[in-house]
């Protein structure tokens, strides 16, 4: 997958050169260094606990830590007045890896990008992490949307969608990307849809679904609200998949995940999660943020019982020490009664996690 991603970009881009077409490219990205401590984690705990502060909580290390969170590289080629060629590289705590290469073109009526892209899901996966006001996306983006998809996906103009409603359809080959591989875990066609408002500077509303072909699902609705120095997000996803696994990353349905007898039953594993995030910009450089959030449980045992949800509060402070330069503090407060009776994970889980991130632009 990564070398036909590859070879149709490289192609593109001879094909401009060989037409004449004088090509931009631009070169840039950022690095985050982050410093974490997990309380209540220690590097005896079960591999169980590590994997889940690699997961399902963002990406914490179990011991006091300082390591690069992220450093991507993004390179952007115009190819002429309408067409692009993009590839975005990480090269932070999970080693290299290639994120993004897609090309896009602007036809009159129709955007269209072809190659891997970020799912066109939700609100908050469609934010870029240099962007986020947190230091990770919440639990439910984490765990039940995939991250990126392989595909096509068309963004109709205002004359086929009026009324400044942006409506995005995309078709991809699964959504079971190993990262690292670069490859398809599943061969399940999905089909994605994201239709928003903006209204003016006031906020958006939307809503996205996925299926596939094994009648999995996923239904998000989200809205933000600007007052004055203060915005407020809401997000609220169901899904019948799992992103993450364990440390593996993959992205499966949650029936799979929790309870082999549900795929000959037929049943769909449905989980819910959501978040609420409040920021208040204290001064033009310094912005205070609150995030209450919850990843509801799922089904185990024959579908019989239910793994308790998880609750997690957050509270942090965005401060700009220059035009790229951004220091993010933050505490979270984490309430997670799946750790109290659990033996893999030594009944000891975090109860609270501290992290610390200098992110530069360039």
């Amino acid at each position: 997958m990564r070398r036909t991603i590859s070879l149709i970009v490289a192609a593109s881009t001879l094909a401009a050169i060989t037409a004449g077409h004088a090509i931009d490219i631009k070169i840039g990205g950022y690095t985050q260094a982050r410093f974490t401590d997990a309380v209540g984690v220690s590097q005896g705990s079960a591999q169980g606990t590590k994997d889940q502060l690699k997961g399902i909580y963002g990406y914490f290390a179990p011991v006091p830590n300082i390591y690069l969170r992220r450093v991507r590289l993004n390179v952007t080629a115009t190819l002429d007045e309408n067409a692009r060629a993009i590839t975005e590289l990480d090269a932070g705590a999970s080693g290299i890896v290639m994120k993004k290469a897609y090309i896009s073109y602007a036809f009159p009526e129709v955007y269209a990008t072809v190659g891997r892209i970020a799912t066109p899901f939700g609100y908050e996966l469609q934010q870029s992490s240099a962007s986020l006001t947190t230091l990770d996306r919440s639990m439910a983006t984490l765990v039940l949307i995939p991250e990126y998809v392989t595909g096509a996906s068309f963004t109709p103009g205002a004359a086929i969608i009026p009324f400044g409603v942006k409506a995005t359809v995309t078709l991809a080959n699964g959504g079971g990307e190993d990262a690292a591989a670069f490859q398809d875990t599943n061969s399940n066609k999905i089909i994605l849809a994201d239709v928003s408002r903006v209204f003016g500077s006031t906020g958006t509303v939307g809503a996205s679904y996925i299926t596939n072909t094994l009648s999995d699902y996923a239904v998000d609705g989200y809205a933000t609200g600007n007052y004055g120095k203060a915005t407020l997000t809401g997000e609220y996803v169901q899904s019948t998949f799992a992103r993450y696994v364990a440390a593996s990353g993959t992205f499966m349905p949650m029936n799979t995940l929790s309870d082999p007898a549900a795929i000959t039953t037929g049943k769909k594993i449905a989980r819910q999660g959501f978040y609420v995030l409040g920021n208040y910009q204290v001064l033009p450089t310094v912005g205070a943020y609150a995030r209450y959030e919850q990843l509801g449980g799922y089904a185990t045992n024959n579908l019989t019982t239910d793994t308790a949800a998880r609750d997690r509060v957050t509270l942090g402070t965005n401060v700009m020490l220059g035009e790229t330069t951004k220091l993010t503090a933050e505490y979270q407060i984490i309430t997670d009664p799946n750790f109290a009776n659990t033996p893999k994970t030594n009944g000891k889980g975090p109860t609270g996690l501290f992290g610390l991130q200098l992110q530069e632009k360039f």
